[in-house]
């Protein structure tokens, strides 16, 4: 025994040995597959992050370009007099004003009617929100020849409606206090409805800029 014991502590040493060199291996050789794995999990998503953000910007870039198309289109209008209740003083500028414009209201009243200042408060709001239309307001006694190009057997107010200065359609009394007086809540709905059925005006979400103190980002774009 004494001289096996030698022996067999060589041979115990090499069992170990030889078993820990297979754990090792065995966990490098592991190890060794798992790192290209997860190298390429963690490059993919990069990449997915790395394409969502561009098409994020994508987007970004193309809303706000179609925000400042639309801010200059809007200075335009306001520039050439959209955007407020203009008066006219005769059927001369009635023509003048009108006639290059691609769409246009003109509400024509009997000042001394007891809704006409509620009516140009209307109207007038109504400029104010939908910039890309011309609003305008002419007096019955100026309305000259204009006064006999309509059926006015039913009175005033009368609206007409036009497109690239050309009287599409004329809205009589009957037809623009339907649902009700001036004082009705429903009536400036009424009334804008008519007008957007018509293509005088467009959708309430076509131009959200409305005039305001400070300049937004865009705005200061065009600058």
């Amino acid at each position: 025994w004494a001289r096996a014991q030698p022996a067999l502590v060589i041979f115990l040493f090499g069992v170990l040995g030889s078993a820990l060199g297979r754990c090792h291996c065995s966990r490098s050789m592991e190890s060794s597959m798992r790192m290209p794995t997860a190298d390429l999990a963690a490059a993919l998503e990069v990449s997915d992050q790395r394409l969502v953000g561009d098409g994020d910007v994508d987007e970004l870039d193309r809303l706000r370009a179609g925000r400042v198309a639309q801010l200059k289109q809007e200075r335009t209008w306001r520039h050439s007099g959209h955007g407020s209740l203009r008066e006219l003083a005769d059927e001369v500028e009635f023509l003048d004003v009108l006639q290059p414009r691609e769409r246009g209201v003109v509400l024509i009243s009997d000042g001394a009617s007891d809704r006409c200042t509620q009516l140009l408060e209307v109207f007038e709001g109504l400029a104010q929100k939908h910039v890309e239309t011309q609003f305008c307001h002419l007096e019955l006694e100026n309305a000259g020849l204009l006064a006999h190009a309509v059926d006015l057997d039913e009175g005033v107010p009368v609206v007409f409606v036009l497109k690239h200065g050309q009287v599409i359609k004329s809205l009589s009394p009957s037809q623009l206090f339907q649902l009700g007086a001036i004082s009705s809540p429903k009536f400036r709905q009424h009334i804008g409805s008519l007008l957007r059925n018509l293509g005088a005006i467009g959708s309430d979400d076509a131009l959200k800029v409305e005039g305001s103190d400070s300049e937004s980002d865009d705005e200061r774009g065009l600058h």
